[in-house]
């Protein structure tokens, strides 16, 4: 039998909200992908980039991916606070309880980035969600100046990209070397990436610049 501690710490463990990654909840909290296509979304998002959210692939969509291969979420000073952390491993239930603790929900790391980021640099649409419902600001910045965005789409997450979009992500937002989403969907190859968002007004016209710069900064991360 466990010592008299370890045998609390491990009922009250049981007692909380587990985390269940085959579960897949709603886009949006307490609604239906109905309620998401019906939604009225920003920056002149046209039906079509709506209607793949009623696709087959979307309500069977898998899991989000594990997070052992993705970029590093470490700070510049390498210290993360604990909602960052809860956000980044996709722990819904402990994000919302760090909330309801009333922890600042859009505090930047010393890298600059919010907890938004790391759940959109992991692909956790379901975390991305809970952190948008409560205040979380879409467009912050990091110190590279990207957005949460910029993550999703480094990551190829389609999910959480058009999450993203519905909330208002600026896609024409540019980072510290003029790269917008379009340019990171275009160097990662990544087609349905880039459709979502061309059709959410993404602009063809902008130049970005430092393109090996842009890249070495992505390596120095993962």
């Amino acid at each position: 039998m466990p010592p008299p501690i370890q045998q609390d710490a491990m009922e009250a463990s049981s007692s909380l909200p587990q985390y269940n990654p085959h579960h897949n909840p709603p886009l949006l909290p307490n609604a239906s992908l109905d309620t998401v296509h019906n939604l009225q979304a920003p920056h002149n998002l046209i039906p079509n980039v709506m209607e793949t959210f009623q696709s087959p692939g979307v309500a069977t969509m898998m899991s989000p991916p594990a997070t052992d291969n993705l970029p590093s979420p470490n700070s510049d000073d390498g210290h993360l606070p604990v909602l960052h952390i809860a956000a980044f491993r996709g722990r819904t239930s402990i994000v919302s309880i760090l909330l309801d603790q009333s922890l600042p929900i859009n505090e930047q790391d010393s890298s600059g980035r919010t907890p938004l980021h790391l759940a959109a640099m992991a692909g956790h649409a379901d975390a991305a969600n809970i952190l948008l419902a409560r205040g979380a600001l879409v467009n912050a910045k990091d110190n590279l100046g990207r957005t949460p965005i910029h993550w999703a789409a480094l990551g190829q997450h389609e999910k959480t990209l058009k999450v993203l979009i519905i909330q208002g992500a600026d896609v024409n937002a540019a980072d510290n070397n003029d790269w917008t989403v379009v340019h990171v969907c275009a160097e990662r190859g990544w087609e349905e990436g880039l459709t979502a968002v061309l059709q959410a007004g993404g602009d063809l016209t902008r130049r970005a610049r430092k393109c090996e710069v842009w890249r070495r900064q992505e390596l120095s991360a993962e």
